[in-house]
């Protein structure tokens, strides 16, 4: 018989959209009750016939720990699919509840960089945030995802978190165009959707135009006689000139 300290009570039984924190909860239960293994199939065939010998009520106990733990519906629903078979109840369910992580870890790293901390419901902000680093590593538990792709997408997050303040509107809308895309923002695509704008040359003012004095109007009076030039020659007057 399963104790009933592994039931995690109503409140906690997973309804669908709360499947990351269940997860979570639910994978510690197995784990006290060396479970875990056989749910994810991560035993050698060797370990299985061993444990099968040591107790053949174990793969019983598993699906049981798991169905008193779900909805009734979900349980029925998944129940039936999965034949007896503990760990294929837990594919199911993670095949039908499992948020896609590419579209999701962007969503959580914004959430927490840009989490302010002050005194006002200081308790209630650092909850959210512990349940939003929770969910993130729910989704990064995962043997598809990469760690280095992680940090790619967190150095990335917090690039866009920190820009200037002219870029920010753009910059908030790279996560979002991935999202659309089903991908996670990249330090290559912060750089490419800035580099042309960062990089343009900045166009210069131009010089005011000198102001020269005016042309005075050529009038006899501007005009002088130059003894030395030929006869009827006449030289334009210098401003400077006054006769003596």
């Amino acid at each position: 018989m399963v104790e009933c300290s592994v039931d995690l009570g109503e409140k906690n039984k997973l309804t669908g959209a709360n499947y990351l924190d269940w997860k979570s909860k639910i994978s510690s239960i197995l784990q006290l009750k060396h479970l875990l293994r056989r749910v994810l199939k991560k035993e050698a065939a060797n370990e299985a016939v061993l444990a099968d010998k040591l107790d053949r009520n174990q793969y019983n106990d598993a699906l049981t720990i798991l169905k008193i733990n779900c909805d009734t519906k979900i349980a029925d629903q998944f129940d039936m699919e999965a034949e007896g078979s503990p760990s294929e109840f837990w594919r199911l369910l993670e095949e039908h509840y499992q948020p896609k992580s590419i579209q999701n870890q962007a969503t959580y790293l914004n959430r927490i960089f840009t989490t302010v901390l002050n005194s006002n419901d200081l308790e209630a902000t650092l909850a959210t945030l512990s349940y939003n680093t929770q969910q993130l590593c729910a989704l990064i538990d995962d043997t598809k995802t990469k760690p280095s792709a992680l940090l790619d997408t967190v150095i990335a997050m917090w690039c866009i978190i920190n820009l200037p303040s002219k870029y920010k509107n753009s910059g908030e809308l790279l996560p979002k165009k991935c999202q659309i895309e089903k991908k996670s923002p990249t330090i290559k695509e912060v750089v490419k959707r800035f580099a042309c704008s960062c990089n343009k040359t900045p166009k210069l003012p131009k010089p005011p135009k000198l102001l020269l004095p005016p042309e005075r109007p050529l009038t006899p009076d501007t005009y002088i006689t130059d003894p030395n030039a030929p006869l009827g020659i006449t030289t334009p007057r210098p401003l400077w000139y006054t006769e003596s």
